[in-house]
């Protein structure tokens, strides 16, 4: 699978897009990358705006650094994250970042079912 980290603002929407496939082998370099390429085009945003379509988090270390990220952007206000894969919206209900407003998630993808 490709591991390609592409972080893009649109100029449409002013959404910052995130995109790859993400497991443990990059999962410190992702989160990273996205507090601080992210922190820079969004200067000014109010909220930031994250499009997570095209991310797949593979892992838990890859779940934990997107968590740390989405936490370090909080601190420079407030948050908007759309299409979360299924797994980062229910780590980031544990860890409770979704009480008190400052982190809201716009069409979080379904679970993928699978049939056998």
């Amino acid at each position: 699978m490709d591991t390609d980290l592409l972080i893009r603002r649109d100029p449409r929407s002013c959404r910052i897009r995130v995109g790859g496939f993400i497991d443990a082998s990059i999962a410190t370099a992702f989160g990273q990358a996205v507090e601080r390429d992210v922190r820079v085009m969004a200067a000014g945003s109010n909220p930031i705006e994250l499009d997570f379509d095209e991310l797949e988090l593979q892992d838990g270390s890859a779940v934990e650094e997107a968590i740390n990220a989405i936490r370090q952007l909080l601190q420079q206000g407030p948050v908007v994250v759309r299409s979360a894969p299924q797994m980062l919206v229910q780590e980031l209900s544990q860890t409770g970042l979704l009480q008190g407003g400052r982190l809201r998630l716009e069409a979080p993808r379904e679970q993928a079912s699978f049939s056998g």
